[in-house]
């Protein structure tokens, strides 16, 4: 699906422009017995139908099963191992970072490689946005000059040539998803659908960015958001996160890369369960909700290695700006 002729002429500072896209369906389901009658009586028919009769019966079965809640994933295919191959910084658990689900005061240690890879310009820039968010959901934000350079620089680290940006844009490309005509007239598509703020419930206090990687407070002491195991090490080590063992999740440390659904409580607020990669590099995890926000829409899947990848991406309101990112465990 091409973006709209506005975002081909995003101003340089990154202004917002908006985005047509499908938000999530329903949930995955296996293939009941009726409906698989109706595959195999289709493979006999199908012998006896003209190509354009096939096309429109297989359409229609589609469309049947799909409305009954059946939902056809869709993969990205290759390009989400390339973008893990080309973050070069994400952290390997046992090497760079000690990973303990069963201790409720550190769930994450960094070893002295670790350390070395936090000063990386990605995680550099990337922390210095974290505190630029205001946690109350009811209280907007105020912009000014520092805080819009820091994401602009942010977005330039993270969109360079080769790296997993670049390859999430090539994808997009190559599959017509976008009309940006290189990486450089992307970057201000990537400001709106991460930075630019939008009026939920009349507050213009939200944006994806703040939402996935940072978390909000609701009302009745609910936390929303908060996907980044980067943002959880910081504000643990801070003592304004306390992390609930054991996780929701089995975690498998051996993956590419580890997933876990963690509940907790933050400043006061609490969460019975939020899903968030271990170790990931900024600029993979960038990577891989943009390709799945604009490629595949709502839910859709890829593989690293053996390491099947499930992602939920949402659109608010079809504006070319995230809702929410993240996951699935």
């Amino acid at each position: 699906m091409a973006l709209s002729t506005n975002q081909k002429t995003a101003s340089k500072s990154f202004t917002s422009k908006s985005v047509d896209i499908v938000p999530v369906a329903k949930p995955c389901r296996k293939i009941q017995a009726g409906d698989r009658r109706r595959l195999e009586h289709a493979q006999i028919v199908s012998m006896k139908m003209s190509v354009k009769t096939q096309t429109i019966w297989l359409l229609f079965f589609i469309s049947s099963i799909q409305a009954r809640g059946i939902r056809i994933r869709r993969d990205l295919g290759g390009v989400c191992k390339d973008m893990w191959t080309a973050a070069g910084n994400n952290m390997v658990v046992g090497t760079d970072l000690v990973v303990d689900t069963s201790n409720s005061a550190q769930l994450f240690n960094l070893k002295p490689s670790g350390n070395a890879k936090l000063g990386h310009p990605v995680y550099k820039k990337f922390k210095a946005l974290l505190d630029n968010y205001i946690a109350d959901e009811d209280i907007p934000e105020k912009n000014d000059a520092q805080k819009v350079a820091e994401e602009d620089d942010f977005i330039n680290t993270i969109a360079v040539s080769n790296g997993p940006m670049d390859i999430a844009f090539k994808y997009l490309k190559t599959s017509g998803k976008t009309t940006a005509a290189d990486l450089n007239a992307f970057k201000p598509i990537l400001k709106t659908m991460w930075f630019q703020k939008y009026p939920k419930g009349g507050k213009g206090a939200y944006s994806g960015f703040e939402h996935t990687f940072v978390g909000e407070l609701a009302k009745k002491k609910v936390v929303k958001g908060l996907h980044n195991w980067y943002q959880f090490h910081l504000e643990q080590q801070a003592k304004r996160l306390a992390y609930t063992p054991p996780p929701k999740n089995a975690v498998d440390l051996n993956k590419k890369p580890p997933l876990i659904n963690a509940a907790f409580t933050w400043k006061g607020s609490s969460k019975p369960g939020s899903s968030f990669f271990i170790g990931t590099s900024p600029a993979f995890e960038m990577a891989l909700y943009t390709a799945c926000f604009f490629g595949e829409p709502g839910d859709c899947t890829c593989k690293i290695d053996s390491h099947l990848l499930q992602i939920k991406t949402i659109n608010f309101n079809n504006a070319g700006m995230v809702l929410t990112s993240y996951p699935i465990a």
